[in-house]
């Protein structure tokens, strides 16, 4: 990956490792500084440039990696014309918590006079990692960097045995946890203060916990909605023509992606659209008609016979392990696919359906449960994990709707779009500070089976109603007669023709492609050793051999993988 790397305290900084997997140097852009008990390295693509600022002064060293939206609005506010004079502005007077005016998808790094802040944005869309040690902090943006370094400097990677029964069974990591004990990731939302020699401050600077209900008419609802996706999607693509980009958007037969399209072109943005699926899917049959509505060019990458799934470490590594391989990986195959040279961030409809639409609703109302959204419960396997670290994870938040949104939306689904980062930014409009908390206010009720975003499709942007909905296998806008036929028609093509309709049916790739089923299988066999000192993961092991449950077997292959890859020890 890309961004910056460094520590603060009593390293050897020619360990710090900064790797940037044999990308032309060309399109690097690298920065250091250095003293006595602090150093960094920027190591970023050249995409955005701008916005990546590296600034020392004489008080102050400010690291940002990713994008910064409202720099222009920040400028005309303040009189400034350098996105570093507004950062160096903005921190001189606001203190640490400057943060708080910054609208974007980015970390970032403050060193000042001995103090070290590491921020996250609202979401940790660009995620920030960090270890403490008797010795100070190491910090980077990449886990990949961390891993190696740690080895090189001889502390070591020591395998959690909590999370990774955690990726065996949810897929993802929780909280703030990852596959190595020792290191942290930096939640959404929060910021850490390092000092040498003292054990670091988390502050929470954003909190979605507390976000009250709204009581306003079900109408200014939807206008509201409409007012702040339309800016955030103007946001996105206003930054792309900033720096003389073309638009890039990915595309589905779902609700999400197509709301993106539509309000981006009717705002005025010629697009190029990326859709990637079997062959013959429902997702590439409407995007492609959604394509052809919108009048842009249409990229289709076939995933047929899901050959990508045979390149696990490229995943594993590229992501530390920090989610199960084939979210990250089918979008990493379409991105190295195409020449992105000319275009700037992916757009995405990434968390669309958990925001706006259905199906989530009644978490709202449950408090929170461990197994909330894991991707492949295995039965027993709460009982391997420590009751603390159970009650920790719950704990933090006020309903299942939040550990659902933190954890399988901000680290899970959110995650899989970290493999543009080899290439490019990405970006959800979605995911813009204002419109994620407003939706958030919105209550439940009108969330039920997508009311709210149909009925904000149907007023304000009815051409998205005129194409099918993938999940329901009819139009947005369908009568509920409808909506039965099409479920029955669902049940007779699954369970009874035993037709595949997803973009991705791994169960039909494996069952049929030997070599596939036995590759993967291979990569969990070979590694079965690494795992011998631990009686839990051992069951674990056994468990997933026996049921075969191929998103198990999937969890299983990353978990070794990435056990493998950065020399952990595991030892419970």
């Amino acid at each position: 990956m890309f961004g910056f790397i460094g520590y603060i305290g009593e390293f050897d900084k020619n360990k710090i490792v900064y790797e940037t997997y044999g990308k032309d140097k060309s399109k690097i852009i690298e920065n250091l500084y250095g003293e006595e008990d602090f150093f960094i390295r920027q190591c970023t693509l050249d995409k955005f440039a701008d916005d990546k600022v590296f600034f020392v002064e004489s008080d102050v060293v400010i690291t940002v990696e990713g994008i910064i939206y409202n720099y222009s609005e920040l400028k005309k506010q303040y009189g400034i014309n350098t996105n570093t004079g507004i950062l160096y502005r903005l921190y001189k007077t606001e203190g640490e918590n400057f943060i708080r005016y910054l609208n974007g998808n980015f970390s970032m790094a403050v060193y000042d006079k001995e103090k070290l802040f590491l921020y996250c944005n609202h979401t940790s869309y660009k995620p920030l990692f960090y270890m403490e040690t008797d010795s100070g902090c190491i910090f980077s943006t990449d886990i990949n960097w961390l891993m190696q370094s740690l080895e090189y400097l001889g502390v070591g990677n020591s395998l959690d045995t909590n999370s990774a029964v955690c990726l065996l069974t949810h897929g993802y990591m929780l909280g703030d946890n990852t596959l190595v004990k020792t290191i942290k990731k930096i939640l959404p939302g929060h910021y850490i203060s390092c000092t040498k020699g003292r054990k670091h401050t988390d502050v929470e600077w954003l909190s979605y916990q507390d976000i009250e209900e709204l009581s306003i008419p079900y109408n200014d609802i939807l206008e509201r909605a409409e007012t702040l996706f339309s800016s955030a999607v103007d946001r996105i693509y206003k930054k792309d023509e900033e720096y003389g980009y073309r638009h890039f958007c990915t595309l589905s037969g779902g609700l999400d992606s197509r709301s993106v399209a539509f309000v981006a072109g009717e705002l005025g943005y010629d697009q190029t659209f990326a859709t990637i699926g079997e062959k013959g899917c429902m997702d590439e049959l409407v995007a492609t008609q959604i394509a052809k509505k919108l009048g842009g060019m249409h990229i289709i990458r076939y995933l047929d016979g899901g050959k990508y799934l045979t390149d696990i470490d490229s995943a594993v590594i590229s992501n530390g392990g920090t989610i199960t391989y084939p979210g990250f990986a089918h979008l990493f195959s379409l991105f190295r696919s195409i020449d992105l040279n000319d275009y700037g961030q992916i757009c995405t409809g990434e968390m669309g359906d958990l925001l706006f639409g259905g199906g989530h609703e009644d978490l709202k109302y449950r408090k929170p449960a461990f197994y909330t959204g894991a991707l492949a419960y295995i039965k027993g396997s709460e009982n391997l994990l420590s009751e603390q670290y159970i009650n920790k994870e719950v704990s933090r938040y006020k309903n299942a709707y939040l550990f659902f949104l933190y954890n399988r939306g901000l680290n899970s689904a959110q995650n899989g779009w970290y493999a543009s980062y080899m290439y490019t930014e990405s970006a959800s409009p979605f995911l813009d500070i204002d419109f994620i908390q407003f939706i958030l206010s919105v209550p439940g009720r009108y969330l039920k089976e997508s009311e709210l975003y149909i009925d904000w499709m149907k007023k304000y942007h009815p051409d998205m109603c005129k194409f099918k909905w993938t999940t329901t296998r009819t139009r947005p806008d369908a009568f509920g007669f409808v909506k039965c036929a099409a479920k029955v028609d669902t049940i007779i093509r699954t369970r009874v023709l035993k037709q595949a309709l997803s973009m991705n049916p791994y169960q039909k790739w494996i069952d049929k492609d030997e070599r596939l089923h036995r590759c993967i299988k291979n990569n969990i066999v070979e590694r079965r050793d690494l795992i011998n000192n631990s009686a839990i993961l051992k069951k674990m092991y056994n468990s997933v051999m026996r049921s075969d449950n191929i998103q198990n077997v999937f969890m299983l292959a990353s978990l070794l993988i990435a056990i493998d890859k950065f020399h952990m020890t595991c030892n419970e």
